[in-house]
């Protein structure tokens, strides 16, 4: 069988085309390259690393004492303390709004809660986000609290009913609960404004005297005093001490602060 032979002009042809090709590849490389590093300023990211606190709360009471003669005594001081405590992060939502480019959002994917220890100063705790820069106008974090095995929110104190005897205190909120919180810049900005220049923190409150708004003292020298592996203490939840339970986890929505510097 003859072989196809192609007439000569097919030739010229597919010549002109490589030529054209050749000369064109370079063009549309830099071209590529400029999609991949010229990549407007509102989609570059940003790192957002979130830090954990609480406060420190103390009541306290001093009282006048007689002896079996009627003689004055010293005062005598009795106090109700919280200063630590533990909440467990199961998931993050971020909500922002910016002046610039497109409003930014998403739900964190752990693959099981974090276990926070809140005692002590802001602590980084291995939390952080690559979000897209720029200036926020609004910015709204919900914490996903609780899970499976993990109490939301525990805080430990003590209460102190003379010099002679103490009594450690526990709040156990034990359910599931989304808390959404409005950030606010840090202090001295009027503004939060995210740059790849620099990583931002969130800095996040339990504010315990919020928390604890409604107990007053009272509430405190009434509440009952249960024994756990042969140990007094003022257990809170929602059978032990159920109305202490309720004046505080009643305040839980309004009672963390974040704030984003």
């Amino acid at each position: 069988m003859p072989s196809k032979v192609f007439p000569r002009k097919f030739y010229r042809f597919r010549a002109r085309n490589l030529l054209f090709a050749m000369i064109l590849a370079p063009f549309l490389f830099l071209s590529s390259c400029e999609k991949i590093f010229d990549t407007p300023d509102e989609k570059k990211p940003t790192e957002l690393r979130f830090e954990f606190a609480m406060g420190v709360l103390e009541l306290s009471e001093d009282k006048d004492g007689v002896d079996n003669n009627g003689e004055k005594l010293q005062k005598a001081s009795s106090k109700f303390t919280i200063e630590s405590g533990f909440i467990a992060i199961s998931n993050i939502e971020f909500d922002g709004r910016r002046q610039e480019g497109e409003d930014v959002y998403f739900v964190s994917d752990f693959d099981e809660p974090y276990l926070i220890d809140l005692t002590g100063e802001y602590e980084d705790v291995g939390i952080s986000f690559d979000i897209p820069q720029g200036i926020y106008t609004t910015i709204e974090i919900t914490l996903h609290i609780g899970a499976e095995g993990y109490s939301a929110l525990t805080m430990k104190g003590d209460y102190r009913q003379n010099v002679h005897r103490s009594i450690p205190v526990l709040f156990d909120y034990g359910y599931p609960e989304q808390i959404r919180v409005r950030a606010r810049p840090g202090a001295q900005k009027d503004q939060i404004v995210l740059t790849k220049d620099a990583v931002s923190t969130a800095r996040v409150l339990v504010e315990t005297e919020s928390l604890l708004r409604l107990v007053n003292y009272g509430m405190i020298i009434q509440a009952d005093v249960v024994e756990i592996d042969g140990e007094e203490i003022i257990l809170i939840n929602e059978h032990t001490n159920a109305g202490l339970f309720n004046s505080i986890s009643s305040r839980m929505n309004n009672s963390f602060e974040v704030v984003i510097e």
